[in-house]
């Protein structure tokens, strides 16, 4: 499972233990677990800033906090010190509806889990890169835990290749504002085991934004985004076309951060909306990048514009009318869509 599948079960996990103890504990006295379910909140609380916004982490935090608003007085009289001798008839007819509801939520995070991908089998090795900054003023990499992110940076690699050489494949990503790099994790897997340096960049630029508003947020972007797309595919084009120069900004400084030289070969890539963007930053970088790739374009790709979710996030897939997918065929079959697509620019340019 992955840890956000793993966090939320977790809390579960308490709520079901707070919500059952009128079953085990027949000896009241002293009601110690009334304070579980608001350590369960807060984690929940804390799951939105680790993960980003969800469908599973919004019912699992609207769960905790129910069964923490019923637990208020019992938590009131522990810290009194009152000792008690029972649970009340309305207490055990709450608590057994809040179990039901804590044993129907853990069903529901457990079948749109998503399978984790294993980069050992894949020899992958991620190199995580924060920066603060802006893209008028540059981006530099944080020294001090207190300076604002504002740039992740991913760089994946072949653990048993040797990158001595100054003309690796290197692939220049960045997701569309529907997906995060972690539901291409596999996608990425996929190419660093074909021999592919990739570069994968997000940016939360508080001086030139998406959205300017709370909505650029880390972790409440790609859901307004995802809400957007769902909403209006029409209106989130355009919203996307008005942001030319923010999105530019994004490659141009991905390109900068990334290091490449010419005697590489480069590819940039994205999907669906932002991979209008492409030409101009191929135009501009003619010297560095050896062409671009719109992974909206692999043949039978059911998911383009979101990523390969019937992988990594199969809510989203549902959503779509998509099954989840433990093999990971789509990214992989999107990876080899692409490598075909990019040994044409190659053969070109030789």
């Amino acid at each position: 499972m992955t840890g956000k599948t793993l966090s939320e079960l977790l809390i579960l996990f308490l709520l079901f233990l707070s919500c059952s103890r009128f079953i085990f504990i027949k000896n009241v006295k002293q009601d110690s677990l009334s304070v579980v379910p608001f350590f369960a909140f807060i984690v929940s609380i804390l799951n939105f800033f680790a993960f980003g916004l969800s469908a599973e982490l919004i019912l699992v935090s609207m769960l905790s906090f129910f069964v923490m608003i019923w637990n208020v007085r019992a938590v009131l009289r522990f810290f009194s010190k009152l000792v008690i001798d029972h649970y009340s008839f309305l207490f055990i007819f709450i608590s057994s509806v809040n179990l039901i509801l804590v044993i129907l939520t853990g069903i529901f995070v457990f079948h749109f889990s998503p399978k984790p991908c294993n980069l050992k089998k894949y020899n992958t090795q991620v190199e995580t890169i924060k920066y603060t900054g802006n893209f008028k003023d540059g981006f530099k990499v944080i020294t001090n835990p207190l300076q604002k992110n504002t740039a992740l940076l991913y760089k994946y690699t072949n653990s048993l290749m040797d990158y001595s050489t100054n003309q690796n494949k290197i692939i220049l990503f960045i997701p569309p504002k529907t997906a995060t790099q972690e539901i291409y994790l596999p996608f990425f897997a996929k190419l660093s085991k074909d021999g592919f340096i990739v570069y994968s960049a997000e940016f939360y630029d508080s001086e030139e934004r998406l959205y300017d508003s709370n909505y650029d947020a880390r972790f409440l972007r790609r859901a307004k985004s995802l809400a957007e797309r769902l909403k209006s595919q029409k209106n989130f084009s355009e919203l996307l076309k008005a942001k030319q120069n923010y999105l530019f900004s994004e490659f141009e400084t991905l390109i900068k951060l990334s290091g490449v030289t010419e005697e590489d070969e480069v590819f940039i890539v994205t999907e669906e909306d932002l991979a209008d963007i492409l030409p101009s930053v191929y135009s501009t970088y003619i010297d560095l990048i050896d062409g671009g790739y719109d992974l909206a374009t692999a043949h039978a790709y059911t998911t383009r514009g979101y990523g390969p979710v019937e992988n990594t996030d199969p809510f989203i897939a549902y959503l779509l009318k998509q099954k989840k997918d433990n093999t990971f065929y789509m990214s992989s079959h999107i990876a080899l869509e692409m490598e075909k697509a990019l040994e044409s620019f190659v053969d070109v340019k030789d």
